[in-house]
């Protein structure tokens, strides 16, 4: 049977356009919309509507995307909602050419709560986002035959489907370029994670950083700062103050770029002259700082889209769980380089520059 592809390429679209069609969610001209038709009838595609093939099979055909909280932080807030967005275009685009519809889930108070909007919401599988190591809603999931896919992964994932970006690779190559460079003392900055709890991401970049440091001969110090940009800008300033030879952070927590930013112009330093900052972070947040962010591009758009083709795929009777690690390069711009010959005064007083 052909696909949305096929007729995409029969008519010289994209699936998307074809999508539009075929659901009439957006206007396409008269003569686009010919096109596709004439592709769908030489091609002998059967359009199935989907609110009538919804009543048939008693399934809604829609998933929903379980959003993790929001940084409470009014500075963070748009960062946020910039690499939210790129998962919610990756998986609604994904979602609507496969027929399907995508509801967006706020984060829940508690785990069990997941619970009760699977109750009362009319969806047909899960995308799980924000994955611990140990995570009670997957096995809450699991235990009540829940289909779902995470964005992220636990520590055990025996049959479990998941796409996740490989954070301890990335930590490994921004930890080597800085020491190609030539430094030798780097800080990484992470945010603290509420309650105890233990996210995946974070702790395995953690750890990568850790090893790769101490396997280089490197001297390597780690920051964890509670999501609030006045305390991470001290706490950030003093590790300074107190390890004069450090000459880089590494941070893959988008809200801390400005404060890291901040605190080294107010301490008189220039990026990359006088201090070096790598981050793993989106391409688009890294267009829109100056200087422009070294940076490893976190594909958010790509995992939403393989999130939400892997629950199809599970809704549509596949039972061998799938799971991608993606990897991404290194993208060289202004905020690194090698570190200055000089090293800063350990004297410097944090009192000395003003407080955010």
């Amino acid at each position: 049977m052909p696909t949305m592809s096929d007729i995409a390429k029969r008519a010289g679209v994209s699936k998307s356009t074809v999508s539009y069609v075929l659901s009439g969610k957006r206007p396409i001209s008269k003569e686009v919309k010919q096109d596709v038709l004439a592709a769908m009838k030489e091609l002998g595609y059967e359009y199935i509507n989907p609110l009538g093939r919804s009543l048939a099979t008693k399934k809604s055909r829609t998933i929903a995307l379980a959003l993790p909280p929001l940084s409470p932080e009014n500075d963070g807030l748009h960062l946020d909602l910039m690499w939210r967005a790129e998962f919610m275009i990756g998986a609604s685009e994904a979602a609507m050419q496969q027929g399907y519809s995508l509801l967006l889930w706020p984060p829940p108070k508690e785990d069990q709560d997941l619970l009760r909007m699977m109750r009362q919401t009319a969806v047909d599988g899960l995308i799980l986002m924000d994955i611990r190591l140990q995570d009670a809603r997957v096995e809450l999931l699991k235990e009540h035959r829940y289909p779902f896919a995470m964005i992220g992964h636990c520590q055990n994932n025996d049959g479990l489907s998941f796409v996740d970006f490989d954070f301890a690779d990335a930590m490994q190559t921004c930890v080597r370029y800085l020491a190609q460079l030539g430094h030798q003392h780097m800080l990484f900055a992470y945010t603290i994670a509420p309650r105890g709890l233990q996210f995946g991401y974070a702790t395995r970049a953690r750890e990568a950083f850790e090893q790769t440091t101490a396997s280089s001969g490197l001297q390597g110090t780690l920051l964890g700062c509670e999501p609030d940009t006045q305390s991470c800008s001290r706490l950030l300033d003093d590790a300074l103050t107190s390890n004069p030879t450090v000459s880089a952070v590494i941070t893959a927590d988008a809200w801390m770029i400005g404060t890291i930013m901040q605190v080294v112009a107010d301490r008189g330093m220039k990026m990359p002259d006088d201090f070096s900052l790598v981050t793993v972070a989106s391409s688009h947040l890294a267009a829109i700082t100056t200087p422009r962010l070294t940076t490893i591009d976190v594909p958010y758009a790509e995992m939403g889209r393989i999130g939400a083709e892997m629950i199809i795929r599970q809704l549509e009777g596949q039972t061998e769980p799938e799971q991608r690690l993606l990897k991404a390069g290194l993208t060289i711009n202004q905020t690194a380089g090698p570190p200055p010959t000089r090293t800063r005064s350990a004297s410097y007083s944090a009192s000395a520059r003003p407080r955010m």
